[in-house]
């Protein structure tokens, strides 16, 4: 188990393999470079950041918090809304003004390595002495036969980091989904009183999930070993998990082994991801 206070996170600068003004609190993170790989950030724009049509080789899932935020053709995540943005699906970037964005990136169904934010910089200023990147475009002069080559920037360094060719799934889904939970009603758990359940989807064959739990003051919401890594962010409410303080702004990491209670010392709402099930032999 894991406890962090977005408040008590700096913010992590820009990356350098796309152009614009965003900054990172990184709240949680997995083994980096792997095919069960995760990062849980917060992602703030203040003033634009767009990018080339691309897509990844990584899921995303996107929770708007304040402001909204752009993906071409009028494709606009207000606050409140919660994106699934799959791997291999094409899209693009285009944020005005200032918004703030809760952002899962986690390796998916297809089994790819994820690299990090860090690991992202550190490659980035890696090829920077070789080449440059300009408009989400990586440039550079090939050593062995002088040849000019163009990549996408996060291709290029995710190549350069894992030492393996981005080969892109073919997309499960057309477009990114996204979700308006007001519109989802909350469920009772039965056997929680006080505790109810929104549930928003689940999706590939790693069953990735999407959801937010309501607890009234003094409510308990049982998490047990065996239901698979996850994720969690207090919107609003206090209390404890485990023997871990929680307050609006915190984010949780439990395990798939890891047994814990949420108790609300107040009436809280805390949205949750359920990881991609880990991989085997990979």
């Amino acid at each position: 188990m894991k406890v962090v206070h977005a408040d008590e996170v700096e913010w992590f600068g820009h990356v350098g393999h796309r152009e614009g003004g965003v900054d990172f609190k990184r709240l949680l993170q997995g083994e980096d470079c792997t095919a069960d790989n995760f990062e849980l950030n917060i992602a703030r724009v203040q003033e634009r950041y767009t990018t080339p049509r691309h897509r990844h080789n990584f899921d995303q899932v996107r929770f708007v918090l304040s402001g909204s935020f752009g993906f071409g053709k009028g494709l606009e995540q207000k606050a409140g809304s919660v994106g699934y943005f799959p791997e291999g699906c094409h899209y693009q970037q285009d944020g005005r003004g200032e918004s703030w964005t809760l952002l899962l990136q986690t390796a998916s169904a297809s089994g790819a390595p994820y690299i990090s934010y860090q690991k992202l910089r550190e490659t980035v200023a890696e090829l920077m002495r070789t080449g440059t990147f300009n408009d989400g475009v990586y440039t550079c002069t090939r050593a062995q036969d002088g040849k000019l080559i163009k990549q996408d920037g996060f291709e290029a360094a995710w190549e350069h980091a894992t030492g393996l060719e981005l080969e892109y799934p073919r997309p499960r889904y057309d477009r990114p989904i996204l979700m308006e939970p007001q519109n989802f009603q909350y469920v009772p758990i039965d056997a929680e009183p006080g505790v109810a359940r929104k549930h928003l989807g689940r999706f590939t064959e790693r069953e990735l999930e999407i959801g937010f739990l309501h607890l009234a003051a003094g409510a308990t919401h049982r998490f047990a070993g065996g239901a698979g890594d996850h994720l969690f962010y207090v919107l609003s409410g206090h209390g404890t998990v485990g023997n871990a303080a929680w307050r609006s702004g915190s984010a949780v990491h439990l395990g798939a082994n890891d047994d814990a209670d949420f108790l609300a010392g107040e009436p809280a709402e805390i949205y949750y991801l359920r990881l991609p099930t880990r991989t085997a032999g990979r």
